[in-house]
């Protein structure tokens, strides 16, 4: 995390309640990507809200969605990976950060393993995330390069 704290100077950081206080959103914007943090238990009735939201992210930049303290279900893998392949029309990447065992099961039975790039920690998947932006040329929100 000590990595992260530079940039945080700069964050924006944005909630979202989706049916109830079970499952939250936490957006925020760092460096040159939004990371997403779920929070709760996502279900049926909520992963349709996260999926829309996702999407809309992925339609403006690069998105890290770290899943440490949510309940993963096939439900919101598939929600990933439709917001994956929205990330890569755009020809950017979507990043998963959270427990190795339950994200990567997970992603294999929604099939979105090509869709998607898992990374064990927050940090490193937005460090790829930046890393990516600046191979593909483009800047940050600022107008810096990554």
């Amino acid at each position: 995390m000590q990595r992260l704290r530079s940039l945080r100077d700069r964050s924006t950081v944005t909630r979202a309640a989706f049916a109830g206080p079970a499952c939250e959103m936490r957006v925020q914007q760092l460096g040159g990507c939004f990371v997403v943090r779920l929070e709760g238990e996502i279900d049926i009735f909520s992963v349709s809200r996260v999926q829309e939201r996702l999407c809309g992210l992925a339609d403006l930049d690069y998105v890290v969605v770290d899943s440490n303290p949510a309940r993963f279900d096939t439900a919101l893998a598939r929600a990933l990976r439709v917001a994956g392949q929205r990330a890569r029309l755009h020809g950017r990447v979507m990043c998963v950060a959270g427990p190795r065992d339950v994200v990567e099961g997970l992603l294999e039975q929604a099939e979105a393993d090509g869709d998607l790039e898992y990374y064990p920690d927050v940090a490193d998947a937005v460090e790829s995330a930046l890393a990516a932006r600046k191979r593909h040329g483009q800047a940050t929100p600022d107008n810096r390069p990554a």
